[in-house]
């Protein structure tokens, strides 16, 4: 998806070639799979750009879109460039923010973590030479949200509340197999 393979793929489409595509690993599903980040909504923005200046402006981008639709941003960096990208991430994006990092993904030196930027810079992960998907969910989108009232919605036994909760959080989230989301 994110090598020039989709263009090889594009010409056989026009030349009638038919296309099959075979199961594997991909990094990227498996990345978010793995990131504990929201799964249904989705986007991949494929490499940001190397300049620091631009590559922050991307980052930026990334979490505002996030932001705004509760959806996971998902891009692929070298590994000569993954540090780069951690240290520019820590820097400029909100504590609050999520970063999924998942390294040599189905390689024996395969590593994953995922935590948010405050914990991140508390103990920053060195991907120096590292193959590196970055997973980002911004703190207005749905990971902390429906979390937290969940929690309150144990504290508090109200009906009123339990209604309020059922709102927000998504039909996966919550106890029982038939329960369904109540419109907002």
């Amino acid at each position: 998806m994110a090598d020039p393979g989709s263009q090889l793929v594009a010409a056989a489409h026009r030349a009638g070639i038919p296309v099959v595509p075979h199961i594997g690993p991909s990094a990227l599903l498996l990345a978010l799979m793995a990131s504990g980040l929201e799964g249904q909504r989705f986007a991949f923005a494929g490499y940001l750009p190397a300049q620091a200046d631009e590559r922050a402006t991307a980052l930026q981008r990334l979490e505002d879109r996030s932001a705004r639709g509760a959806e996971t941003q998902l891009w692929i960096e070298t590994p000569y460039r993954a540090q780069a990208m951690i240290t520019t991430a820590l820097k400029i994006l909100r504590p609050t923010t999520s970063i999924a990092v998942a390294c040599d993904l189905a390689g024996p030196q395969q590593w994953i973590g995922s935590k948010t930027i405050v914990l991140w810079r508390k103990t920053p992960p060195d991907l120096t030479n590292r193959l590196t998907v970055f997973a980002l969910l911004a703190d207005r989108a749905i990971s902390a949200t429906w979390v937290d009232q969940a929690e309150h919605q144990t504290r508090l036994p109200s009906q009123q509340t339990r209604q309020n909760v059922s709102r927000v959080a998504p039909p996966h989230s919550l106890a029982g197999k038939n329960r369904r989301r109540s419109p907002p």
